[in-house]
């Protein structure tokens, strides 16, 4: 249950019965980088077009080959973590 409280905004699910909540099997939470990245690329790449005044392929490719996306793609340095505005923050310094 304790995994079930609110954390971040997400998906809203609704259990409204006893038996609803026993069919929940727990699955041990796991972090997928990859997926973190992804989650956070489009909504910054889409930021930097706007912000700049690029294409798409333009943007992705300065996203993709920036030191910022380096720093995210490394675990450890758990840059992930953050928000895409945040680490969008980051690139944008990078940039100037």
């Amino acid at each position: 249950m304790e995994e079930l409280k609110f954390v971040k905004e997400t998906h809203q699910i609704c259990f409204c019965t006893g038996r609803s909540l026993q069919m929940l099997d727990y699955v041990e939470k796991t972090k997928d980088i990859e997926y973190e990245i992804a989650e956070i690329g489009e909504p910054l790449i889409e930021q930097f077009i706007l912000d700049f005044n690029i294409d798409e392929e333009t943007a992705a490719d300065k996203f993709f080959s920036s030191n910022t996306f380096a720093k995210l793609a490394d675990g450890t340095t758990e840059l992930y973590k953050k928000t895409w505005q945040e680490i969008y923050e980051l690139l944008k310094q990078e940039m100037k």
